[in-house]
């Protein structure tokens, strides 16, 4: 009887040697669950990354710092994109999308827009002057040739004018933009060849077709 008193022991001890109970993690052994993020917080934080949502430096075009007003005192802050030129009679229009955040003159939260479709006029005026280029026209053929353009062609500035927009519920004056474009120049150097001809054809003289063409060949550059 003894016997099988010890046999039934070691059994017991046998089967209770080979199992193991994994440790409870703190907050499990107290009951308590991890917090769930708050929704506000996470729009918050999606308003935020919206707002600074760094431009690309690998394309100039993409995501370009924007600001204005609106009617009410207001601000707008957000990132225009440009997708194509075209010419609208004697207009230069830098076409894209626009999205950004409207705040109230307190500050408050107005609205998140998305996919805004901008035409924006380049101010080929104050481009023209930003770049060096002589703005009066003149009937003399060479006046292009004599242009320093080893000395400007590694920066071209696209000024676009202050623009009211009033478009898919936003209505806001938009503030001039100065886009800089930069290469350096020299033999074989594509980006500075293609700032070049964007240059030559800011002069009075040239046709705003040609131009739209040449800065649409200089965006699929950055495609």
């Amino acid at each position: 009887m003894h016997h099988h008193r010890l046999l039934l022991l070691a059994l017991v001890m046998a089967v209770v040697g080979g199992i193991t109970f994994a440790p409870l993690s703190t907050a499990a052994a107290q009951g308590v669950s991890s917090p769930a993020a708050s929704p506000s917080t996470a729009l918050q934080q999606g308003q935020n990354d919206d707002e600074d949502d760094a431009a690309d430096p690998r394309n100039p075009f993409k995501n370009i710092p924007v600001t204005g007003t609106t009617p009410n005192g207001g601000t707008f802050k957000g990132k225009f994109t440009i997708t194509q030129f075209s010419q609208n009679g004697t207009a230069l229009l830098a076409n894209g999308v626009m999205r950004g955040t409207e705040r109230d003159a307190q500050g408050k939260l107005v609205k998140q827009h998305r996919d805004i479709p901008v035409s924006w006029p380049v101010d080929l005026q104050k481009t023209r002057a930003a770049n060096g280029v002589a703005t009066q026209q003149t009937d003399n053929t060479d006046s292009m040739a004599r242009m320093p353009f080893q000395q400007v062609c590694s920066v071209l500035t696209l000024v676009l004018g202050p623009l009211h927009l009033d478009v898919l519920g936003l209505v806001v004056d938009l503030n001039q933009v100065n886009l800089l474009i930069t290469a350096v120049p020299g033999a074989g150097n594509l980006l500075g060849n293609l700032l070049c001809g964007v240059l030559g054809l800011l002069n009075p003289l040239g046709a705003l077709t040609d131009l739209a063409n040449a800065l649409n060949t200089l965006l699929d550059f950055f495609r």
